[in-house]
């Protein structure tokens, strides 16, 4: 019995090895596939968010140059009606023909955008151009321009799909109006010709990748211009693509993923934007297929590290499975993986602590450091201060520049603000949206405000353009207060509360301040 008894013992301890050791092995092969599925989920989520991205700068690059279609073709539109006011009201006679010749000439010269003015009669004849001389007899009653006019008795401006012109050769957009007789009958047309070459060079100027595309296109689907340039594809039908026959239909605006219509290839990230007053459509189409690409570039390197991790531990596993007798060897990795996840988690606490944008300590960070601050002045009887900073006139430097060059305006005023905080105790904290925050421990107002007053005048000398702003440039209002606290007296949010006061007063006062208690009554 006593030998049955230390057999069945030994079965036990060899199943229950046998027990641990499965275990052990479910748990290696649950990590690694943990760590896998993170980190794909991790590299999805990048990618969603790029695409996003993606998508709002390609909706704002669309407005940009819907804008700038739009402005381009008002300058020339508000000549014409003028021009055609004056006609209407002084008539052809040579002497009068001669004055606006000299009109002419000169409105083309200010105006780099345009190619040409040109005056019709009735039957298209030339009556005078920008232009010194005109072959003789020469008639434009066959371009489609004038035959609109001529059948269309109350239309305004004509946009017309673009031509080359029969003087320079040069591809132009044509915008038109009517002239009519005092009796309402057709008198001719003026004329107003744009270079093409002028909407081309400013697409130019937009950094999108080889693949990408962005077009100007009348509403009735005839494209204009297109980047990259090419003649071969001015005035090309878009009618029967997606934008035409199932987007502009419904919306005047919008982003979408073609499904490879028109010029576009499947899986584009397409935005547009249809302009309210004149019969134009602004659309650019981003490579998605580039920014997947890109990503996936990225991504791989990363991928590859989980999978070489994936390895280490799976490898460690086994071994330690042929090896489970070594405890201490078992015992060491686990200390040493303790220490690296402590470490980690060290990481990740000082990132949950910074402000991803601009790089300055969050409001978390803000709130841990003025608690403790507060408390410290409350011991040794000293002052702390604070300085609420807020940028003027934010909301309307986004609305008119974009979002990615408010972020950039951002950092480069926390930048600014933490250059002129020198020393070791002081804190620059990002508080919220555009505000800033700085705690000066051991300072009283005066200092405060010193420090607040250089920190104003060194935001405006960076000079970054705000045309909304009544000062031309970014700046900056600041709230100060100091207090020396006293124990079940003062808690840190007076001073925050004290600060955020006089910050609003400064702001209500006119912007680009510095308000504190020794000018708040100013």
């Amino acid at each position: 019995m006593p030998a049955a008894d230390e057999y069945k013992n030994i079965l036990r301890i060899r199943d229950k090895r046998i027990s641990l050791t499965l275990l052990f092995r479910i748990f290696v092969v649950l990590v690694c596939v943990s760590l896998l599925s993170m980190d794909a989920w991790r590299a999805w989520n990048v990618y969603q968010v790029r695409e996003k991205d993606a998508r709002i700068h390609t909706a704002t690059l669309a407005r940009s140059i819907s804008q700038h279609a739009h402005d381009t073709i008002k300058q020339a539109d508000m000549l014409l009606i003028g021009l055609v006011e004056r006609l209407q009201t002084e008539g052809i006679s040579p002497k009068k023909l001669k004055r606006i010749y000299g009109l002419l000439v000169e409105q083309v010269r200010e105006l780099p955008l345009l190619h040409g003015l040109y005056i019709y009669d009735e039957n298209g004849a030339w009556l005078t151009n920008s232009r010194a001389a005109f072959p003789p007899g020469a008639k434009n009653s066959d371009r489609p321009y004038f035959q609109f006019h001529r059948d269309h008795e109350n239309a305004g401006a004509h946009i017309g799909a673009p031509i080359q012109s029969r003087t320079t050769g040069e591809w132009i957009v044509t915008v038109s109006r009517r002239v009519n007789h005092a009796d309402g009958r057709f008198a001719g047309v003026v004329l107003a010709t744009l270079y093409v070459h002028h909407f081309s060079r400013f697409f130019d100027t937009f950094p999108i990748g080889f693949f990408d595309q962005i077009i100007l296109a009348l509403k009735d689907g005839r494209s204009m211009v297109r980047r990259p340039f090419d003649g071969g594809s001015v005035n090309v039908s878009l009618s029967e693509g997606t934008l035409f026959k199932d987007h502009l239909p419904k919306a005047p605006s919008g982003t979408y993923v073609t499904d490879g219509e028109g010029t576009t290839r499947s899986g584009d990230i397409v935005s547009y934007v249809a302009d309210d007053i004149y019969p134009i459509v602004v659309a650019v189409s981003l490579d998605r297929e580039a920014l997947r690409s890109k990503w996936w570039r990225d991504a791989t390197p990363r991928f590859l590290m989980a999978l070489l991790l994936v390895f280490l531990l799976g490898f460690i596993g086994l071994k330690l499975t042929y090896h489970f007798g070594l405890r201490l060897n078992a015992e060491s990795e686990l200390r040493n993986a303790k220490v690296e996840l402590e470490a980690l988690n060290e990481k990740l606490e000082k990132m949950a602590m910074q402000d991803g944008l601009t790089g300055l300590p969050n409001r978390r960070m803000f709130d841990i450091s003025l608690n403790s601050e507060f408390n410290r002045a409350m011991r040794n009887g000293n002052h702390i201060a604070l300085v609420m900073i807020d940028v003027d006139a934010f909301k309307k430097y986004n609305d008119n520049y974009g979002h990615t060059a408010g972020d950039e305006c951002l950092k480069q005023i926390a930048q600014t603000v933490q250059a002129c905080v020198n020393r070791q105790g002081d804190l620059v904290a990002r508080y919220g949206g555009e505000e800033i925050a700085v705690i000066l421990p051991d300072t009283d107002v005066v200092g405060a405000t010193a420090i607040a007053e250089k920190t104003r005048q060194a935001v405006r000398e960076l000079s970054i353009q705000h045309s909304k702003a009544i000062s031309g440039v970014v700046t900056i209002s600041c709230g100060v207060d100091s207090i020396k606290p006293i124990r079940n007296k003062h808690v840190p949010m007076d001073l925050v509360e004290a600060a955020d006061k006089l910050l609003y007063k400064a702001k209500q006062s006119g912007r680009d301040h510095v308000l504190s208690p020794m000018n708040a009554s100013v």
